[in-house]
């Protein structure tokens, strides 16, 4: 017998039996317990049995985390996630795992050597995948660290011990027992820093909140350590280590080994942030990122350095036309670019409303490729006279500000497709990239020879981006564009995403618009063009009109198949998921959209948004201000600003915000029905039902979403009507799923059992503020 700290461990002798399990011998041991290598004598298998320390056994909660660790594992299938067999929860707790020949991680690191980049990067890869896949089921890990890292002799990564896994409620299937759900609060209660110290997270060190980024905190470390052979945080006593966490920061790991690449070290320090929201908001992305990098990753013979992936934004080409309205032109060329772009493969382009963010300046490039996180940046201009075009345009090497090329392309107007191909050709052929499925006839790539009908879907495209009233002079272009060539796939597509809109903002009632956009999607994908956004608005109409929620994630995995950086894929996917209570997957979705598209004022909008339906208050406040920063006109950061005050009982901010945004907006529904809430609980029942009056009059000339005027008339006490406009939302299909979870809701609606019940038959689960 050995002492190990205050835990008496008594080994198992080989030949020991477990239940079917044949001690082979002890091949490891922890704070829990103790790890053997067995055989299944029943399936005759080799496999690892983790065995509770003796005397601990009957310790509740160290019976609790080995059963979590196998609900957690056992509930995730990934190749690199050790597979849990078997659980047996007698006097001597064990459960049996997938038996794998190697190291763990921390052996590996024992001798203080770096890891080889290449493999580095290969492992974080297989540990992003993995995380990724626990992150969407709803679990973190909380003690991700190198002694829980094994790598196989075939050099793959597994990720072992649950034992301090955060579970969503979604995950644990409790039993019922009332011991069990006691020790189950015991270990995710905020205030206790569960973990190992040197691995956490600033947050996780606090005992604050903790949630999938905090995990990639902790992988940072463990980055930083395999790139640089020692710990960036680690101290002589725990208390210096919590310092280190909290308020140090390590120095560049480039510094420390030069052979570090300049992206992997920018990597790794974006994972080390203090802030959640300064690091990768998903594993995906992260993984993403690391793939990139992989596959780029050549080997210079002369020095042995790497190179890094490609990758490029292009900014809005300038009008130069003595036409003003030919900015669609402008616009429209800049976006064909990006989109062709976009299919090279190994190129990285930034996404278009980021690149659009530098419209109508004059930045530093320099700045312009640290924002966008790329090497190069392409600007251009476009001049139109008559059946003349002139298109100019220059790729700057950001790293040194100096010109890698530029060409001028003077043509007749009918040459616009060829021009767009010559620029991706060259750029491509100045990156040593392949065109890949770039090259080929324009008009099956495009989906139509119709110049006249293709200037038509850039004016559309041009409208329907700046969102408002510019969404139904869209709609107009595009059906013109149809008319012309009742074949172009791309028109089509631009139909479904115009009429989605229309209807989401409820500018026209959904019965009206959701059907023709359903049809529109399905006529996009019949023609083989714009099938992401068409599956994208197929999975929007599924869950806010037709209500299935099952068809709307099946769409949405197809639409992200076809393009996993399609930000309004995102953005919709968190509504649906915010909708239906899972607010931390809600929070990761719109966390991936600022990702793809990190100066996009809407992407930051939307992720205030998920906040607010989560109930994490202070950090909608935090968002809503990356909005303002990026654009003070976008007037939906004051409208979750305004909805998260009333959630947390702010009331004068709420009716400072709510104000603001309903000016902003030009009274949009939206903004008022939420200040009629702040008006209710500020007390002012009277002007809440001013602007009750205001939209019940509004509809009577136009439209107005239902919902909205119910809730107005719910916050100035008139309950009977609200409930009569909530019916007729219900009946024409209005977005009554965006607004379940929603915090600012009036008094009555919580009380009044007929709005819980017309929720129940959209098949949604009320949330907790539907109480009677």
């Amino acid at each position: 017998m050995e002492e190990k700290g205050w835990v008496e461990v008594v080994a198992l002798a080989p030949g020991t039996r477990l239940n079917h399990y044949e001690i082979l011998g002890q091949i490891g041991e922890g704070g829990m317990g103790e790890v053997y290598k067995a055989r299944d004598i029943r399936l005759d298998r080799t496999v690892a049995v983790k065995v509770i320390g003796d005397g601990l056994g009957g310790d509740p909660t160290m019976r609790e985390r080995l059963l979590r660790e196998a609900r957690a594992a056992s509930s995730l299938n990934h190749p690199n996630i050790c597979t849990v067999h078997d659980v047996h929860d007698g006097d001597r707790p064990f459960i049996a795992m997938e038996w794998v020949e190697g190291e763990s991680l921390a052996q590996r690191l024992g001798s203080g050597a770096p890891v080889p980049i290449t493999d580095l990067v290969r492992l974080a890869i297989q540990v992003a995948d993995a995380l990724d896949t626990a992150h969407i089921r709803g679990i973190v890990h909380r003690d991700l660290k190198p002694a829980n890292l094994f790598v196989t002799r075939r050099g793959d990564a597994k990720i072992l011990d649950f034992g301090l896994a955060q579970i969503s409620p979604a995950v644990v299937q409790v039993s019922g027992d009332q011991a069990t759900m006691v020790a189950e609060r015991r270990l995710t209660n905020r205030g206790e820093a569960l973990g190992t110290v040197s691995y956490m997270a600033p947050e996780q060190a606090r005992g604050e909140r903790v949630d999938a980024r905090s995990d990639l905190f902790s992988l940072g470390i463990v980055l930083y350590e395999m790139a640089t052979g020692r710990s960036p945080f680690a101290s002589p006593t725990t208390a210096l280590t919590f310092d280190a966490i909290l308020n140090r920061q390590p120095p560049p790991s480039r510094t420390v080994n030069g052979e570090v690449p300049t992206v992997l070290d920018q990597i790794i320090g974006r994972l080390l942030s203090k802030e959640p929201g300064g690091r990768y908001q998903s594993a995906r992305l992260l993984h993403d990122e690391l793939q990139a990098l992989l596959e780029t990753l050549q080997c210079d013979q002369s020095g042995g350095r790497a190179k890094i992936a490609p990758s490029i934004a292009v900014l809005p080409f300038t009008n130069l036309s003595p036409e003003p309205e030919n900015e669609y032109l402008a616009d429209g060329i800049t976006e064909e670019v990006i989109n062709t772009l976009a299919q090279i493969k190994g190129l990285q382009v930034a996404a278009r409303t980021s690149s659009f963010a530098f419209k109508g300046k004059t930045p530093d490039l320099a700045d312009v490729a640290a924002k966008l996180r790329v090497a190069h940046v392409l600007t251009g201009s476009v001049r139109k006279a008559g059946a003349r075009l002139r298109v100019t345009v220059q790729m700057v090497n950001s790293h040194d500000g100096l010109a890698v090329w530029s060409e001028r392309y003077d043509r007749q107007a009918d040459d616009i497709f060829q021009i767009q191909d010559e620029i991706a050709a060259a750029i491509a052929e100045k990156l040593r990239l392949s065109l890949m499925d770039t090259a080929g006839d324009s008009a099956a790539k495009r989906g139509t020879d119709n110049i006249e009908a293709y200037e038509l879907y850039l004016k559309g495209r041009f409208f329907v981006n700046q969102r408002g009233a510019g969404i139904a002079k869209g709609l107009e272009c595009y059906e013109r564009a149809l008319a012309l060539d009742p074949g172009y796939g791309a028109a089509h597509g631009g139909i479904a995403i115009a009429l989605a809109l229309l209807g989401f903002y409820g500018y026209v009632p959904a019965y009206e618009t959701l059907p023709r956009a359903r049809r529109a999607a399905h006529n996009a994908i019949a023609s083989g063009h714009a099938l992401a956004e068409a599956y994208t608005v197929l999975q929007f109409v599924s869950f806010c009109y037709d209500w299935d929620w099952a068809q709307s994630e099946r769409e949405f995995a197809q639409a992200t198949t076809l393009n996993a950086k399609l930000p309004i894929a995102y953005q919709w996917h968190s509504l649906y998921l915010a909708a239906r209570g899972r607010f931390d997957e809600a929070v990761a979705a719109a966390a991936r959209t600022v990702e793809i598209d990190p100066l996009s004022a809407l992407a930051h909008a939307v992720h205030a948004f998920s906040f607010v339906y989560a109930g994490r208050f202070d950090e909608t406040v935090a968002a809503a201000r990356r909005v303002e920063q990026l654009d003070p006109q976008v007037w939906i950061a004051d409208y979750a600003l305004t909805a998260a005050s009333c959630g947390s009982g702010r009331i004068e901010e709420a009716l400072s915000a709510g104000e603001r945004c309903a000016a902003k907006s030009e009274r949009h529904p939206w903004p008022l029905m939420t200040l009629s809430v702040a008006y209710s609980l500020a007390g002012r029942i009277a002007d809440a039902a001013r602007i009750a009056d205001e939209l019940i009059e509004r509809d009577r000339h136009g439209y107005v979403l239902p919902l909205a005027i119910a809730q107005a008339l719910a916050s100035a006490e008139r309950v009977e009507e609200a409930v009569a406009y909530f019916q007729r939302a219900y009946r024409e299909h209005d977005s009554l799923p965006l607004w379940n979870h929603w915090p600012s809701i009036p008094p009555s609606f919580a009380t009044d059992r007929r709005f819980r019940e017309i929720l129940v038959r959209v098949g949604l689960k009320p949330g907790p503020r539907f109480t009677a």
